[in-house]
């Protein structure tokens, strides 16, 4: 379990992830780079990735370590409310809110177990 702003959670691992994904209509899996990334009728919604450097360096002492979980969502509007909504656990990249990118929002990966 993770406690994030005060509540317990369940850690997920990377076999949620794919059950949820793979879960939805269409939905189908794929590797790309030695990562997962899932996809609906070919468009890209949720994929695993690491930080690129200059991200760790933006993102300083608050980079998580290891791969994380990055996600769409359908504007601007939701990708603010989840930053909003736990901070701790959602966070965007420089290179997301440089180019206003709406569809991203990632998920750290301390929420992920390492399990793969």
């Amino acid at each position: 379990m993770v406690l994030s702003r005060g509540r317990f959670s369940i850690v997920a691992s990377w076999d949620d992830v794919r059950r949820i994904a793979l879960a939805l209509p269409e939905a189908g899996e794929c590797e790309s780079r030695g990562r997962c990334q899932w996809r609906v009728k070919d468009k890209l919604f949720v994929w695993e990735r690491p930080l690129r450097q200059k991200e760790i360096e933006a993102l300083g002492d608050s980079a998580p370590e290891g791969p994380i979980l990055g996600a769409r969502v359908e504007h601007l509007g939701s990708k603010e409310a989840l930053l909003a909504d736990d901070p701790g656990v959602y966070f965007t990249t420089p290179t997301s809110m440089a180019t206003r990118r709406s569809s991203c929002a990632w998920r750290r990966s301390p929420w992920m177990s390492s399990t793969r």
